[in-house]
């Protein structure tokens, strides 16, 4: 299926590709094992790892990644578990993910995922930063009361084999949270035929996804 995708370096420059490419082979629709080395996935505030039943991806919890932040289960349920819970900051400026990755100098596709349901009973969704590596990611995540999740999402190039990915208060903004986060290395061919102009200091961050003939955008 044809999706178009624009991206923006983060520096405004702005990019709109038309991928047709699979990031790796398929089994009856879902992913083989052995083109998911070095992805992994993030259930913010699960108690339990488990394997989604359509995809056979594996998402574990968030326990050994961060110290701070408050576990919520989501009683507005979501059709994607890892929309079903989360985790908030009541406290401190920033609070950050400890995300080794597999591999440095590659790049990944970072995704994060926000759905915040009305889990604090205030109707009153945040607004927050996300920072990766100590730099601005996104200037804004705007969250809202629709029964969507809002994901924001970036390619960028790791420099070591840790990146942080951190979540970041802003003034008046209410108790950032999150409720997943997907890393997917892009190693070649992908890298190749996708990004080969892409310098290493350069982020991509997506502005619009459209997924032409489908139910559902991510």
């Amino acid at each position: 299926m044809k999706s178009k995708v624009t991206l923006e370096f983060l520096k405004c420059k702005v990019v709109t590709i038309y991928p047709v490419i699979a990031i790796g082979p398929t089994i009856n629709g879902t992913l083989a094992a052995d083109s998911t080395t070095g992805w992994f996935n993030i259930d913010c505030g699960s108690d339990t790892p488990r394997v989604d039943a359509n995809t056979l991806l594996q998402w574990d919890t968030d326990n050994d990644l961060i110290k701070s932040g408050i576990k919520v289960h989501i009683s507005a349920k979501q059709k994607l578990d890892e929309m079903n819970t989360l985790r908030f900051f009541p406290t401190g400026q920033q609070n950050c993910y400890d995300l080794k990755v597999y591999k440095k100098k590659v790049r990944y596709l970072i995704r994060a995922g926000f759905f915040y349901g009305n889990y604090d009973g205030l109707s009153s969704p945040p607004t927050f930063e996300l920072h990766l590596d100590g730099k601005k990611w996104m200037t804004t995540v705007k969250t809202s009361m629709i029964e969507d999740p809002v994901y924001r999402e970036a390619i960028y190039e790791a420099r070591s084999d840790h990146i942080s990915l951190c979540v970041v208060r802003v003034k008046d903004g209410g108790v950032p949270f999150i409720s997943s986060i997907e890393v997917v290395p892009l190693e070649p061919p992908v890298n190749h035929y996708l990004y080969y102009r892409m310098e290493s200091s350069h982020t991509f961050n997506l502005a619009t996804r459209v997924n032409f003939g489908g139910d559902e955008v991510r």
